[in-house]
């Protein structure tokens, strides 16, 4: 009976993780950092890391994973730290790279020099798109879209490059190539929610207010298909304007109660509720949400 018990409690303590041993929990952060279970590989590297300060491989998971969730700040000191106790710049450049984007730091990422690595063909197209978006807060977008264009080279179908490529030319103000740029993202991945989003953005910024309601609608729809939470809040975002801009207030309502849904502490959701509680005259609730 007590051999029993004892089992019973060791099969306990190995699926909660207390028995695992810190490189068994490093693989199984691993493994939630490819699935896209970002909270999950943070909790287990810290927990390592806690136990373990020196372990170079922690520290390269916990800076990826802050990355990912837009951690620039962590995942840059993470990373240093990872550098400094001898992973190769290389493994970690494209995260630390985008921790520096995330915080601005955008000279930073162009003195990280390119042609001193040797990298895969994937890492060195993230890296160069990375260094474009550099440029661009920079306020270098023709410089930029050199670097997108590059991409493109190497990557004939590479729908981020394409959409940076339409965002240099509306920083430039040629929206008129922007939305040839924008067409064709459209035309030829129709499935692709960022480009009904971005096609969207260019059009309510045009005020073709209907075209940007059905660009919009279409982004929105995919992104809650791919279950992309963040895309989605931003278009029905976007809808939610479109709708108020053309006096659609009933369907800003459905759209509103959607970013609500989705993310209910995030500013789209606060302040679009504060403009639809403005509209119902109920001044209370939108002095709260503002």
């Amino acid at each position: 009976m007590r051999s029993t018990i004892l089992c019973f409690a060791v099969m306990l303590l190995t699926a909660c993780g207390v028995a695992m041993s810190n490189e068994d929990r490093l693989d199984r952060a691993e493994e939630a950092l490819s699935s896209g279970d970002y909270r999950a590989a943070i909790v287990d590297a810290k927990a390592v890391l806690r136990d373990e300060p020196e372990s170079a491989r922690g520290r390269v998971v916990l800076g990826r994973a802050s990355a990912a969730i837009g951690d620039g700040a962590t995942a840059v000191k993470e990373l240093r730290r990872a550098i400094s106790l001898g992973v190769g710049r290389e493994e970690v450049i494209v995260p630390l790279s985008m921790g520096l984007l995330q915080q601005g730091k955008f000279q930073e990422v162009l003195d990280e020099g390119l042609e001193e690595m040797s990298l895969s063909a994937e890492d060195r197209i993230q890296f160069m798109l990375i260094r474009g978006d550099a440029l661009m807060g920079l306020g270098k977008p023709a410089a930029a879209r050199e670097l997108y264009n590059e991409v493109l080279a190497a990557s004939p179908e590479n729908v981020e490059a394409m959409l940076s490529i339409a965002s240099s030319f509306r920083e430039e103000g040629d929206l008129a190539a922007a939305r040839a740029k924008l067409n064709e993202v459209t035309s030829k991945f129709p499935d692709a929610f960022r480009g009904w989003l971005a096609s969207g953005e260019l059009h309510y910024r045009q005020r073709n207010l209907e075209d940007a309601r059905s660009d919009y609608t279409k982004a929105a729809d995919l992104a809650r298909d791919a279950k992309k939470v963040g895309a989605e809040v931003q278009a029905r975002s976007g809808l939610a304007e479109s709708q108020l801009a053309t006096q659609d207030l009933e369907g800003a309502r459905v759209s509103v109660s959607r970013v609500v849904e989705l993310a209910p502490d995030s500013l789209q959701a606060l302040y679009l509720s504060a403009r639809i509680a403005y509209l119902d005259e109920d001044w209370a609730t939108a002095m709260a949400n503002l």
